[in-house]
C-alpha cells in the first residue's frame, strides 16, 4: 500500500478531521486464539488465483492524460484502498478486489454475506458480517484464512487508513466496569499478537477517557498510519502523545502534553494527534502550531500555523520518498497554505495560499515526492512539480466521475474515483486508472 493513498470522503455528521484509522470495537476477544480456515463461502473469485506484486511508487509526469481502464461498481458508498497489488471497493453492501493494473475482477463476497464492517491491512481484509462472524480474507484472492465468532463490530471512521502492518489495533470495551484495553490482532491468524499493558507503554496507560469521548472525532482518538499507532496515553498524573511500532511492539516516542491539558465538554486538548503517515511521520498540534515528528521522535519542522485539517477536507500529512506534504490554515484570510518538508534536513518549500481549498470545498490531494496532484474540479488536475514549484494543468474530458471522493497515484498512474456520470439516482461508483 502506498504513501499516496488518502480517501476524501468525510462523515456528513461532523466537520472535525481527526481519524482513528482503524479501530475495532469489540466485546470479547481476550483469550482468543486463531482457528483453522473455514471453507464456508463468503466471497466467489475466480480460479486459480495467485498473489500480485506490489505497485510500484510514483504518479505520471503531467501529460496528455487518457482512461487506461474503468470500473463501475454499484456497491453504495464505498471505501477504497489499494493493496498487494490489487484494488479494494467495499462497504456495508460489499467488498470487491479487482487487479490494479487490468481492472479485472478478482473476487467478490456473495450477495449472502451482510457486512457489518470491515477493514483492509497489508493483504488482508477483515471482514465482520451482521451475523458476528470475522473473517480474515487475502485480498489478492480472496482465499478466506480464518473465521472467528466473536461477539462485537469493526468500526472505522472514513476516510480510511494507510496500513502496511498485518496487526490490526482493537480497542477493547470492557465487559463490567474497569478500564478499556488496547490489543493488537493479526489479521492472517485472528491470533492476539499483544496487549497495551505499561509493561509494553513505558509504564503509561491508554487515555481510555479520551478515546471514548468520541473515537476519532474531535481531536480525541487515535490514529494509524503504516505499522504505526499514535494515541494519548497517562503516565501517572502526566498527558502524553504516544507512538507505537504495531509490528515490533515497541514504544517509538512519547511527547509531553502540557500540564492539566484535560479535555473538557465541546473543547479540545491544547496538544493532540493530527495524522500519522504511513512511514510513521506524524503531525501533531501543541500551543496553536503543527509540528513533525520523525518515526525517531525527533522534531524535524514547525508551522506556525493549525493543520487544515481542522478546516478544510484535506489531509494532515502525506509522506513519500522522504519527504512529507502538509497543510495549514491561515487565519483572518481563509485560505489554506501547503508545504513540503525534506525528512532528512527539515528543509521546507511553501507554495501558494489558496482560499478555493478551506471550507467545502471537495479537493483532492496526492503526493508521491516528486509531485503535488490537485483536483478540485471534476477532471481537472494540477501538477506542481516539488523542485521547481511549477504547476501544469491537466484536463481528462472522459473520466466518467462527476463527483470525485478519492485520488491516489501508484504504477505511473492516477486513479480517481467517485459517483458516477449520469447515475445519481442509482449510486454507482466508477473508478478510473489515468496514464
Amino acid at each position: 500500500m502506498f504513501n499516496i493513498l488518502y480517501s476524501q470522503e468525510k462523515m456528513k455528521r461532523t466537520r472535525a478531521k481527526i481519524i482513528l484509522a482503524t479501530v475495532i470495537l469489540i466485546n470479547c476477544i481476550a483469550g482468543c486464539s486463531g482457528g483453522a480456515s473455514s471453507s464456508e463461502p463468503i466471497s466467489t473469485t475466480k480460479p486459480h488465483l495467485t498473489s500480485l506484486p506490489q505497485l510500484t511508487p510514483g504518479g505520471p509526469a503531467p501529460a496528455h492524460w487518457s482512461p487506461a481502464w474503468r470500473i463501475t461498481s454499484k456497491l453504495k458508498n464505498p471505501s477504497f484502498d489499494l493493496v498487494a497489488g490489487v484494488l479494494i471497493l467495499g462497504s456495508r453492501t460489499g467488498i470487491q478486489s479487482f487487479d490494479a493494473r487490468s481492472g479485472e475482477l478478482r473476487w467478490q463476497t456473495t450477495e449472502r454475506t451482510h457486512i457489518r464492517s470491515y477493514e483492509v491491512s497489508s493483504n488482508v481484509v477483515l471482514v465482520v458480517t451482521e451475523q458476528g462472524d470475522w473473517y480474515g480474507v487475502e485480498a489478492a484472492t480472496g482465499k478466506v484464512l480464518w473465521r472467528r465468532k466473536i461477539l462485537g463490530t469493526l468500526a472505522t471512521d472514513t476516510p480510511r487508513a494507510s496500513m502496511t502492518t498485518e496487526t490490526v489495533p482493537v480497542l477493547q470495551a470492557p465487559a463490567t466496569d474497569g478500564e478499556s484495553e488496547i490489543l493488537g490482532v493479526d489479521a492472517r491468524s485472528g491470533k492476539t499478537r499483544w496487549r497495551l499493558t505499561p509493561q509494553l507503554l513505558m509504564g503509561c496507560t491508554p487515555d481510555t477517557t479520551r478515546l471514548a469521548r468520541g473515537i476519532g472525532q474531535n481531536h480525541q482518538g487515535a490514529w494509524v498510519g503504516g505499522h504505526y499507532l499514535a494515541m494519548p496515553v497517562k503516565c501517572n498524573t502526566k498527558s502524553y502523545l504516544l507512538l507505537f511500532n504495531m509490528d515490533t511492539s515497541k514504544v517509538v516516542w512519547r511527547y509531553a502534553a502540557p500540564a492539566n491539558d484535560n479535555v473538557q465538554s465541546n473543547n479540545f486538548p491544547a496538544t493532540y494527534i493530527n495524522g500519522v503517515a504511513v512511514d510513521g511521520t506524524t503531525s501533531i498540534t501543541d500551543s496553536q502550531q503543527v509540528k513533525i515528528m520523525t518515526p525517531t521522535g525527533g522534531n524535524i519542522a514547525n508551522v506556525k500555523y493549525l493543520s487544515a485539517s481542522n478546516y478544510s477536507f484535506l489531509p494532515p500529512i502525506l509522506t513519500a520518498d522522504n519527504k512529507a506534504w502538509v497543510s495549514y490554515f491561515v487565519f483572518g484570510q481563509n485560505k489554506v497554505g501547503q508545504s513540503v518538508i525534506d525528512l532528512t534536513n527539515g528543509h521546507t518549500t511553501h507554495f501558494d495560499e489558496r482560499s478555493d481549498l478551506s471550507g467545502d470545498s471537495r479537493a483532492l490531494i496526492a503526493f508521491d515526492g516528486a509531485r503535488i496532484y490537485l483536483s478540485t474540479t471534476p477532471g481537472v488536475f494540477a501538477v506542481t512539480d516539488v523542485q521547481t514549484s511549477s504547476t501544469q494543468e491537466v484536463t481528462v474530458s472522459n473520466t466518467r466521475v462527476a463527483s470525485p471522493s478519492w485520488l491516489a497515484v501508484a504504477a505511473g498512474s492516477l486513479y480517481v474515483a467517485g459517483l458516477s456520470t449520469g447515475d445519481r439516482q442509482t449510486n454507482s461508483t466508477t473508478v478510473t486508472r489515468l496514464s
